[in-house]
């Protein structure tokens, strides 16, 4: 795998420092779970491994991402970056379920955790995390892909923390070990919430859904433009989360071909505003029948 510092500053060294920590851990914490029989600390050492996974996957999709659009994928590769973003979620929701299982078994048969084991990896678990966490947390603010990897490493770090919690309460009051299983419970919900907003995102711009802009305003500005009657036929759609590309009918007064560029310009700019990158135009003279800004739509 080859990557390089990229546009939004993912580099080499942040995913050597994240999958090194994060293979450590999960060793650590597989062994300390087995010898002090704490479901926190299992559920914790199967996330982190999924961590590793999650954080390869997002690394090696942004490096295809950034690779030159084809003859045959003539709109690149971004979608590799919101592909890795689902997989990464789903897998987080399956993880979430998975322990969500072992506590509710883990209720009706009862095995008190190891509190102090629980506590010393606990810990060192968490500053893994948070270092991880730390690292990434620039990057998932603008991307779907490292986003999901973030949850990974921030729903670990919560993990870690009540592992420690736990700890201390079992190693003072053996009879609430059944706080491990609870506070599982309770932050693997929370990831399901939040790993289900990535899945819905995500499938939003792998289904073509609309962008999300404020079409209203659109229809509006583009009717001020001068030689315009209407815009209708408006089709919107993502390759990645930051790129929107439009298609449009546009209804001029009858003007030559140089006249309609013009105004297409001053159309293209004012797209621009609201962050359309890509905009595909077709000039025409009351040749529709139906105008309805969304074709087949009733008109916003």
């Amino acid at each position: 795998m080859h990557m390089h510092e990229n546009d939004h500053g993912v580099s080499l060294w942040k995913f050597w420092l994240i999958f090194s920590l994060n293979v450590v851990i999960s060793v650590g914490e597989a062994v300390a779970g087995i010898l002090s029989g704490s479901l926190a600390l299992l559920s914790d050492a199967l996330h982190n491994l999924s961590d590793v996974a999650a954080v390869v996957l997002s690394f090696y999709t942004r490096h295809v991402a950034r690779r030159e659009a084809t003859a045959k994928h003539t709109y690149g590769y971004k979608r590799a970056e919101i592909l890795s973003a689902f997989v990464n979620a789903l897998v987080l929701i399956g993880i979430s379920l998975f322990i969500i299982r072992e506590a509710v078994e883990r209720f009706f048969s009862p095995l008190a955790p190891g509190g102090m084991i629980m506590v010393i990896v606990g810990s060192m678990t968490f500053v893994a995390n948070a270092i991880s966490g730390w690292v990434l947390h620039a990057d998932a603010q603008h991307s779907l892909n490292f986003r999901s990897s973030y949850l990974h490493l921030l729903s670990d770090a919560f993990f870690s923390l009540v592992v420690v919690g736990v700890g201390l309460v079992v190693w003072w009051r053996k009879d609430f070990f059944w706080l491990d299983g609870l506070f599982s419970i309770g932050i693997a919900l929370w990831m399901m919430k939040e790993s289900w907003k990535v899945v819905q995102e995500t499938l939003d711009i792998l289904m073509q859904a609309a962008a999300p802009l404020d079409y209203q305003r659109i229809e509006k500005v583009i009717g001020e433009v001068p030689g315009v009657k209407n815009i209708h036929h408006v089709h919107t759609w993502r390759s990645d989360e930051h790129t929107v590309y439009l298609e449009a009918h546009i209804e001029m007064e009858d003007c030559s071909l140089s006249e309609a560029c013009e105004v297409g310009k001053e159309v293209e700019k004012r797209l621009a505003d609201f962050g359309i990158a890509h905009v595909t135009l077709q000039y025409e003279t009351d040749r529709c029948k139906e105008k309805e800004f969304f074709g087949g739509r009733k008109k916003l």
